[in-house]
């Protein structure tokens, strides 16, 4: 082969190698950068339910119509009264004429009742969370003794224990108010129905977990059977059921349906043994865009055992820093394409870049943070920080420390 035939075919092969080479790390990048795609509902939230960690939001502060997940803080006040002693779970109470009356409404969520017929708290509770029926929380509400006004002043003032902010209650079921009929608000329109942000809603379903096991476990029943009928459970995606998903499993908890809130769906479940609350309002279809969330957690966040740790200067001490850390370890979900850097904080969410002379390691010297990842509580995810080893101050003050072990 001549020298100028070697030479062209060797530029040939050089250039096709280079442009491989450089065309493969493009596409990697491609795929890395991939948009995760948008959850089907107007609002939307999913947390870590232990630490209130936020996984994802969507107009997650906008309040809007819930429907029947108002349900589930009408049950925390019904099983508030049972610890109060106020109702037994095997208390029965007789239903009356108008709320059997509305219990063959079909156009509500509804398992029929009969007049005179009594019902143990029990069951009522079992049919207001599986197969949300109206009238059955009607009876609920009434058993506890108080008017409609009183009872929704009882949500209220459950709501706020919960730590909610922004929400209205006008009835104990999740109805416009004109279709309470003779339990309808007098104080309220009658377009007016219950509304919370998907903030709230996970609010609710976190109190839920730590504070109300009724709820909880009649939430996760796949049917519930009264006067011989068996009712299946509205939540599909509880395990068994067709919209389960693969690798969570859901533990309740509540739908809701009106034509102005949409389809709605607040989850309780676990993924990669942890608990997470999941909510969506206002969805075309609710299961679809809860697995959504569930698929964003999984493909956004990484669990990892953690302790953070931040170096911060120390004024008028004999070492000009000291480094600050949790107690002990934890788990924490981490961004997968970011990286997060802890930071020092104080109670309010300030830094604090400088600490003063004497440090203990006894007394915690505010937090460690991650200033982008927040929670709902309003605050970033954070642990109390203590320092690493003690820090004395700088001349003959540091004898009285050192003395006092300050």
């Amino acid at each position: 082969m001549k020298p100028i035939k070697r030479f062209w075919l060797a530029l040939i092969l050089f250039v096709t190698i280079v442009c491989g080479l450089v065309s493969t790390p493009a596409a990697t990048l491609s795929a890395q950068a991939a948009p995760v795609p948008e959850v089907n509902a107007r609002a939307a939230i999913a947390i870590d339910e232990k630490d209130g960690q936020i996984l994802y939001q969507k107009n997650a502060q906008q309040q809007l119509a819930v429907a029947s997940m108002s349900k589930l803080i009408t049950l925390a006040v019904v099983e508030q009264e049972i610890n109060q002693g106020k109702l037994k779970l095997n208390q029965k109470i007789t239903v009356t004429k108008n709320e059997a009356k509305m219990s063959q409404n079909k156009n509500f969520s509804n398992i029929p009742l009969k007049a005179g017929q009594s019902y143990t708290v029990k069951l009522l509770m079992q049919m207001a969370l599986v197969k949300s029926a109206d009238a059955a929380t009607v009876v609920l509400a009434r058993a506890t003794g108080d008017s409609s006004a009183e009872f929704v002043d009882k949500m209220n003032q459950m709501a706020k224990q919960m730590g909610m902010k922004d929400y209205r209650f006008v009835n104990p079921v999740g109805l416009e108010n004109s279709d309470m009929g003779p339990f309808k608000l007098a104080s309220a329109g009658k377009n007016v129905e219950n509304s919370m942000t998907a903030v709230d809603v996970a609010k609710l379903g976190r109190y839920l977990v730590e504070h109300d096991p009724l709820v909880l476990r009649y939430a996760k029943q796949s049917s519930v059977t009264v006067q011989g009928k068996k009712y299946p459970t509205l939540n599909t995606m509880l395990p068994g059921q067709k919209d389960a998903p693969r690798q969570v499993k859901i533990a309740g908890l509540k739908t809701g349906t009106s034509d102005k809130a949409g389809q709605c769906f607040i989850s309780y479940g676990h993924y990669e043994g942890r608990p997470i609350i999941t909510v969506v309002m206002h969805a075309s279809d609710r299961f679809a865009g809860t697995k959504q969330l569930y698929e964003y957690v999984a493909n956004e966040w990484q669990l990892k055992d953690q302790r953070p740790q931040v170096n911060v200067n120390v004024d008028h001490g004999r070492q000009p820093s000291v480094t600050v850390q949790a107690k002990q370890s934890t788990q924490v979900w981490l961004p997968v394409k970011r990286t997060v850097a802890p930071r020092l904080q104080n109670a309010k969410g300030q830094e604090i870049s400088t600490l003063k002379a004497p440090v203990t390691t006894k007394k915690a010297v505010g937090y460690v943070a991650y200033p982008t990842v927040m929670t709902i509580d309003g605050h970033a995810l954070r642990t109390k920080a203590y320092a690493q080893n003690r820090v004395i101050r700088s001349g003959i003050l540091g004898w009285w420390d050192w003395l006092t072990k300050s």
